[in-house]
């Protein structure tokens, strides 16, 4: 593939692709390595209303070998640009005595001196940009390569004393989980949705609901502003309790029940768990775990009236 095949291809999508996103797939459309992708800032004058990457083009050093190499314009600031303009150049008289002349003068001195800026921090620019190059390519290695293993190693590094028994789409999960953490906690839809994802079970979250049919005999009757809720009067009817949630999960097959067990040894799910609830849910809530279990059965004899325990019936 050419790279003006690739250029056309990626500049026609609707989306405004960062410049690294195409300097990492001209790399690995095997058209030139990373070293020979150089990341050209042309100016953010127009980068409000024009794309990052402006143009794509091949070129070729002036050396003897004729080196060819790739060169992505983007609308961003170089070094250059981002200096105080009074760093390259300086008026040479006061404004009150500049003259048409002078000002024109002005004007090429202005331009020489930034052309000779840009000339001088080039190598810096191409530099830098080789580098987000290859953070690039690391980023983009990492996700969407199953062995690249990166995430085991971001994972001991985030969580280094997590004793617990992981599978690796758990630590995924948990990896995402960590990332999003601070817009999960106290959602509770969205805390549901990262406990199926890292139990590998259906699991939903129901509030108690409480019946109070009593009433309460006191010896003297408090003003409605003076009353007190739970002392003076009491809810009637049925009412959520907000503090306290069960957590459903299942159906759970019956190989995997063991791993919920709540007692001592704890399952490892079970333990799963606990830190889900550690980490997401607020402080002021107490939960229980309700395990259902799946449902199923199997014949043994069908003269057999009587079930074999053990066989056909489990505890």
């Amino acid at each position: 593939m050419e790279i003006y095949q690739v250029a056309e291809t990626l500049l026609a999508l609707k989306t405004d692709l960062r410049a690294e996103t195409v300097a990492r797939e001209i790399a690995e459309a095997a058209i030139h390595s990373p070293e020979n992708i150089l990341l050209t800032p042309v100016g953010a004058f127009n980068r409000s209303g024009s794309r990052d990457v402006t143009a794509v083009t091949e070129e070729n050093r002036d050396t003897d070998f004729q080196i060819t190499y790739s060169k992505v314009r983007m609308a961003r600031e170089g070094i250059s640009d981002m200096l105080p303009p009074g760093m390259i150049f300086q008026p040479t008289i006061s404004r009150s005595e500049r003259s048409t002349e002078v000002v024109l003068e002005d004007i090429d001195y202005y331009e020489t001196g930034i052309n000779q800026a840009r000339t001088f921090f080039s190598p810096f620019d191409i530099e830098f940009g080789r580098q987000r190059v290859a953070l690039e390519m690391h980023e983009h290695h990492s996700v969407v390569n199953p062995f690249a293993h990166y995430h085991d190693t971001l994972f001991d590094y985030l969580w280094p004393d997590l004793d617990l028994e992981l599978s690796p789409e758990q630590k995924e999960a948990i990896l995402e989980l960590t990332i999003h953490a601070h817009l999960i906690v106290g959602n509770m839809p969205a805390c549901q949705v990262y406990f199926e994802k890292v139990l590998g079970q259906k699991v939903v979250f129901e509030t108690d609901q409480q019946k109070s049919n009593q009433s309460i005999g006191i010896d003297f009757l408090q003003p409605l502003g003076k009353g007190t809720l739970g002392v003076d009067w009491i809810l009637h009817g049925k009412y959520q309790d907000p503090d306290h949630i069960n957590i459903r999960i299942g159906p759970v097959a019956d190989n995997e029940l063991y791993h919920f067990r709540s007692h001592e040894p704890l399952g490892k799910h079970y333990r799963t768990l606990t830190f889900l609830c550690g980490l997401l849910l607020p402080a002021e809530i107490t939960w229980d775990m309700l395990l259902i279990a799946e449902r199923g059965f199997f014949t043994i004899n069908k003269t057999r009236e009587t079930g074999v325990l053990g066989y056909s019936t489990i505890l």
